[in-house]
Formats: C-alpha cells, structure tokens, sequence
C-alpha cells in the first residue's frame, strides 16, 4: 500500500508539472502574437504644400554653432513641401554663420511613430549640395533610456566667406516611407545584452514610419578657420550683386522664421520685434493662415508665438491677421 501511495504522489507531481508548462507556453505564445502585431501610422493626411519652390519655404534662423532643440512635426502646424520624391512635411533651418566646420546631428525620436528622415543642404543661393539619408541600423539610445533616436550626423562646411558653404538644411521623409518599420531594442533586451542574461521572450518594439514626429537637432563646431582679405572682397562683391538683382526682379530676401509651437502662456499683444528681412507674400499667407486657425480653434497662446515669430522674420500682416481673426471669432 505505500508503494501505491508513492506512485501517486509522483505521478500527481508530473501532471502539475505538465500543466504548469502548457500554461507558460500558452502565456508566451500570447505575448508574442500581441507583440508581433505591427502598428499603423497615424494620420497621414497632408495639408496643401504651402510653396512653390525651395527659396520661399520657411526657415528657423539658428544663430548659435552651440544649439540644441527639438522640433516637433506635427499635423495642421508643419508647412508641407513637393519634394523630388513626392508631397512631405518637412522642418528647414538656416545655419549659423559660423568661420568654419560644425558637426550636425539629428535624432528622429522613436515614439508612437518614426518621423525617418531625409534631407537637403543648400548653398545660399538654395542649390543643393548634398542630400543625405537616415539609417535604420544607426540606433541611438538615450543614457536614461527615457528617448531612443534613429541618429544621423555629418559634418558641414558653414563660413559663409567660402563660395558653396552650406547655407540651409531641410529635413523631410519620403512618401515611400510610409508603411515601412523601425525595430530598436526594448529595455529588457538592452539589460539582458549588458548583463549576459538570455534575451527576453517578448518581442523588441517596431513602430511605422510616419509624416509626423518629433526631430531633435544638435549643433556644435567642429574647426574654426580664418577668413583672408580676398575672401571679405568676394563676399561684399556678392552680397552687392545679389541685392542688386533683387531690387531689379523686385525680390527680397527669402529667410524666414519658420512656426515653433511653445507651451508659454501668453496673455497680449508681443511688443514689435525688429524684422531680419521683409518676408515673401507667400510666407506671410502661410503664417497669417495658422495664426487664423489658432485663433479660430481656441489656442491663443500659440496664434500670439506665431505673430512674434512672424514678425521677426519680417512679417507686416501676422498682427493684423490676428486682430482680424479675434474680432471674427
């Protein structure tokens, strides 16, 4: 009778040891099903192009080599461009006058969807220079873990007494971006990798690729050169001809400021800020539009940024479009 016993004991421990295992691999299998399924991209409906060519499309004046500051494209608020490649979103900077290289460096932040960039460095007179694209495999993650980027850096050539220096850079993406993944590494598998552990069950994170998204740029100088007598002669010799073939076609200079959405609250008017340059009819439809629209969806804060923005980037409108739309509303 005890040897009876003890079969059955032992035999009760296989069945819950069998059972215990069923359970584990159900559990895991479920896990990975729900991992596995690849996320959609949000909103891919664009708003009309805002320009008809590079030279009128807003630009963010940076005037410090030493910068740092995250741009967010977002739906309703980014200027959308007719690239080569087809209709984007896009952010365009004017780079620093800076006697020498800088290195530039931007982080597509992998949120709820990559914003996989692309882009275009132009001269002064908005010829390209050189186009570079982002990499899947250049993966960059944050010391805290808190942002994980798909990284891109290379190096520019920015005095401005060199002909050809790089004047302007636009980031966009590409239509045929969309519907396309970026895999990265999850918390848990980067602590397994850094502690020997064996990888986690669970699947690493892959988001779609996207219109909209978050870029952080970085600027910082790399060499500093030295600018010859022959070189200020040249400038001033260029500078005078391209002012004289402006006031002859009755063209003005198309640097602007493009719309950087804050959060600061903002109860008046901003006092007038002195203008850069007198902004192109195009670029003034473009912010009187958006400062209309704040207005109009409640987010005053941001109309009053827009109107501040705008007319430092030489707008004569943006403060009347805004009255003109409070009045309205």
């Amino acid at each position: 009778m005890e040897k009876k016993r003890s079969l059955t004991v032992t035999d009760g421990s296989i069945y819950m040891d069998i059972r215990t295992i069923i359970v584990a691999l159900i559990f895991a299998v479920v896990s990975i099903a729900g991992c596995s399924q690849k996320p959609k991209p949000e909103k891919t409906i664009l708003a009309p192009v805002c320009c008809s060519s590079l030279e009128t499309i807003p630009f963010y004046q940076i005037a410090n080599p030493e910068f740092k500051q995250r741009f967010e494209i977002a739906p309703d608020i980014s200027p959308v461009f007719e690239f080569e490649s087809g209709v984007s979103t896009f952010q365009a900077v004017r780079l620093p006058e800076h006697v020498g290289t800088i290195d530039f460096r931007v982080g597509s932040v992998l949120e709820n969807q990559v914003f996989f960039p692309y882009f275009l460095v132009l001269d002064e007179e908005f010829s390209v220079l050189q186009k570079v694209a982002a990499s899947r495999e250049n993966i960059r993650y944050g010391t805290i873990r808190k942002s994980v980027y798909v990284d891109t850096q290379f190096e520019l050539d920015t005095n401005p007494y060199n002909l050809g220096s790089a004047r302007y850079v636009v980031m966009y993406t590409k239509p045929s971006e969309i519907g396309l993944f970026t895999s990265f590494k999850s918390a848990e598998t980067l602590r397994s990798d850094e502690q020997g552990y064996a990888p986690p069950i669970a699947a690493d994170p892959t988001l779609p690729h996207g219109y909209y998204g978050t870029l952080q740029v970085e600027i910082t100088p790399k060499t500093f050169g030295n600018v010859t007598n022959q070189q200020l002669k040249e400038k001033e010799a260029r500078t005078a001809e391209k002012t004289t073939s402006q006031a002859t076609s009755n063209n003005v200079s198309p640097v602007v400021v493009a719309p950087v959405v804050v959060d600061e609250p903002a109860t008046a008017l901003p006092a007038k800020s002195k203008p850069s340059s007198q902004m192109l009819q195009e670029s003034e439809d473009f912010y009187n539009q958006l400062i209309t629209t704040f207005v109009n969806e409640g987010e005053v804060d941001k109309a009053l940024k827009l109107v501040e923005e705008a007319e430092k980037a030489g707008s004569k409108s943006a403060r009347d479009a805004f009255i003109e739309a409070v009045k309205n509303k």
